[in-house]
């Protein structure tokens, strides 16, 4: 039987195949064994620059904060999730870009914008690919009819604009308003003159001007009793307000939420806001411990004061939610689900106070007035 063995270099060739079978196989099962977990990847569009920037960069800096806690303790359901961040400059335009570039890399949920005009413009492309779009900060009214995939944390325009038209009538019988050509400050001001019962001389301007100067003689030649400012961001309430002072005006001056977000205005004529009896409204979040935590966090966690409270509540509280659907879902693709999800939060309690979405995507939360006590801004008792 000795015809029966194979030859050496057979039987040397044999158990090197065997060999290399062996080692591949172990390190297939290594390769298994330490694959990675891919990321949950959502995309994120805000005015990162420019004038607006105030509102991208509070959006982005509170969202990475809460992310990287929740990174840090695990990730949603082990799973580690990423932001990418695209720069809008509060351009509807771009906005329309850059939420397409983000739809092309198989992004399905984009948080923002900080412009209304950019989430108004990005909500159709968003709509048309089933992607969730949820902002924390856009106000415009309009966007609750931007589509069934659009939701939002942030109060609407519409409880600012009553509670200023409610103000002015009761104070007021000829309004001057001088109004930015966006979407977030002529939505404001379309409501306001709804509810304004008083006659006004309405003055439009783009965003590109720089020089107030005819606006602010117009509304001394047509002697109104106050005037209303709506521009898009304080670097433009802060050119309207020192135009104010170089015609040396005394009369009261009220506005949107540009009048008071900037502290160095606010520092810079203080006396000038306490001659005019400075008015403002915005949604102001309650006092709770968690909102102190939150500042606490923030300034650990940046160096500074948090101090845009009305936009980092909402924001921690749009963060919360998204991490508790996807949670619950297990699926960042299942935008559907996500969307269904959302429409069922009810008696939510939050940074902001309790709320539900709505079947427009909308939060129950409303605006109230700030009054300039002489220093700050301080909500109506």
């Amino acid at each position: 039987m000795k015809n029966s063995k194979l030859p050496l270099p057979l039987r040397f060739l044999i158990v090197c195949i065997s060999l290399l079978f062996i080692i591949s196989c172990e390190d297939d099962d290594s390769n298994d064994n330490n694959t990675e977990i891919p990321n949950i990847v959502i995309g994120g569009i805000a005015p990162l620059s420019g004038d607006a920037a105030i509102y991208g960069r509070i959006d982005k800096l509170v969202s990475d904060m809460i992310f990287d806690e929740i990174n840090a303790n695990g990730g949603i359901n082990g799973r580690e999730i990423e932001v990418i961040w695209r720069d809008t400059k509060c351009d509807p335009a771009l906005a329309e870009v850059e939420v397409q570039s983000l739809i092309n890399a198989g992004i399905s949920i984009i948080l923002g914008d900080g412009c209304s005009g950019s989430t108004l413009a990005a909500a159709p492309i968003t709509e048309a690919n089933n992607v969730i779009l949820f902002t924390s900060i856009s106000t415009n009214a309009g966007i609750k009819d931007a589509g069934d995939f659009v939701f939002r944390t942030a109060a609407s325009d519409e409880t600012v604009a009553e509670a200023l038209g409610a103000y002015a009538n009761e104070n007021f019988a000829k309004v001057g308003i001088i109004t930015e050509e966006t979407d977030y400050a002529e939505g404001l001001t379309i409501r306001f003159l709804e509810i304004y019962t008083g006659s006004s001389v309405d003055l439009r301007f783009p965003t590109s001007q720089t020089d107030f100067e005819s606006e602010v003689e117009q509304m001394v030649t047509d002697n109104v009793d106050a005037i209303l400012i709506m521009p898009q961001t304080p670097a433009k309430t802060r050119l309207i307000v020192e135009e104010l002072v170089e015609i040396v005006w005394n009369k009261d001056v009220f506005g949107n939420e540009s009048l008071y977000i900037d502290e160095e205005i606010v520092a810079d004529y203080n006396s000038e806001f306490a001659l005019w009896n400075c008015v403002s409204a915005n949604f102001v979040p309650p006092s709770s411990s968690a909102l102190d935590d939150l500042v606490d966090d923030f300034q650990l966690e940046y160096g500074e004061e948090l101090t845009l409270l009305n936009y980092a509540a909402p924001t921690v509280d749009r963060d919360q939610i998204l991490i508790q659907v996807l949670e619950d879902i297990g699926d960042e693709t299942n935008t559907e689900a996500i969307r269904d999800a959302l429409y069922n939060i009810s008696n939510y309690e939050g940074l902001s106070g309790t709320f539900s979405f709505d079947e427009d995507g909308e939060v129950d939360l409303v605006a109230t007035l700030l009054i300039f006590d002489g220093e700050s801004f301080v909500p109506e008792q």
